[in-house]
C-alpha cells in the first residue's frame, strides 16, 4: 500500500436504526477500515428496544423478561445491556495498527475521552469497570470487540432514561441501576446534536493528537 501519513475519517448520524439493521452495515464498514479507506469510521445512532448480552454474559443479569424486548447475542466484550431511544451509541470502527494502539489502550483512550467531554458539560462521572457511573447508577457503558487489528463496538451514553430498563436488567450484570444525565439534571433542546457535535470534535482530536500522530504507521495495513 503507499506510504501515508494522511488520516482518513468518517463521522455519520444515522438516527434511531434497528439493531440488527446497523448490524448489517458493520462488514462493510469492517471492510473499508481494513483496506485503508477510513482510518477511523465513526457512527452515533439510537436503538428501538432490545436487550445485547456480550461475551462475558452468560445469560446473567436479568430480572424480568418482555416480549416487547428483544434479547439478541453479540461478540463484544462485557455483559448484558439494554438499547432504547434516549441512549446515544456511539460506534468507532478503528485501524488499531494504524495507529499503534493495542486494545486495552484504545479503551482506555476512549473511556477518558467520553468522560472528558462530560467534564466539559459539567458532569464529573466515576469510571468503575469499563463503565461511566454517578451515585444514582450507570450512565456510560463500554463494550469493545477486535478482529485483524480493527477494534469496532463501542459506547452507550444514556441521557434520558427509558422507564422499564430498571426494571428488567442489572447494568451490565453488576449490581446498581442505570442512570442517566437527565437525572443529573443536564438535559435540555438539542441535547443530543451537542452531544454528537461535541463527541466529533474530541474523537478528531484524539485522533490527530502529537501522542498518536507521532507513532502512526505510514504504511497502511
Amino acid at each position: 500500500m503507499p506510504c501515508s501519513t494522511r488520516i482518513n475519517i468518517r463521522i455519520e448520524d444515522l438516527g434511531q436504526i434497528e439493531y440488527k439493521q446497523w448490524r448489517d452495515l458493520l462488514p462493510e464498514i469492517f471492510a473499508k477500515v481494513g483496506e485503508g479507506e477510513f482510518d477511523l469510521y465513526l457512527q452515533f445512532c439510537e436503538h428501538p428496544r432490545v436487550i445485547t448480552v456480550g461475551r462475558s454474559g452468560l445469560g446473567m443479569g436479568f430480572k424480568e423478561r418482555e416480549d416487547h424486548w428483544p434479547v439478541i447475542s453479540v461478540d463484544r466484550g462485557g455483559s448484558i445491556t439494554a438499547h432504547f431511544p434516549g441512549q446515544l451509541m456511539i460506534y468507532p470502527v478503528v485501524n488499531l495498527k494504524r495507529f499503534s494502539l493495542g486494545i486495552r489502550s484504545w479503551l482506555k483512550g476512549l473511556i477518558g475521552l467520553v468522560r472528558s467531554v462530560l467534564c466539559e458539560m459539567g458532569v464529573d462521572l466515576e469510571e468503575r469497570r469499563f463503565g461511566l457511573w454517578n451515585d444514582k447508577g450507570k450512565v456510560v457503558s463500554f463494550g469493545l470487540g477486535a478482529r485483524r487489528y480493527i477494534s469496532y463496538h463501542g459506547v452507550g451514553l444514556i441521557y434520558r432514561l427509558d422507564d422499564e430498563v430498571n426494571r428488567l436488567v442489572w447494568p451490565c450484570g453488576e449490581e446498581g441501576r442505570f442512570s442517566s444525565l437527565e437525572e443529573m439534571g443536564l438535559y435540555r433542546d438539542g441535547i443530543r446534536e451537542e452531544l454528537i457535535y461535541r463527541l466529533s470534535e474530541k474523537f478528531v482530536t484524539y485522533f490527530t493528537s502529537p501522542e498518536l500522530s507521532g507513532k502512526i504507521n505510514q504504511f497502511r495495513f
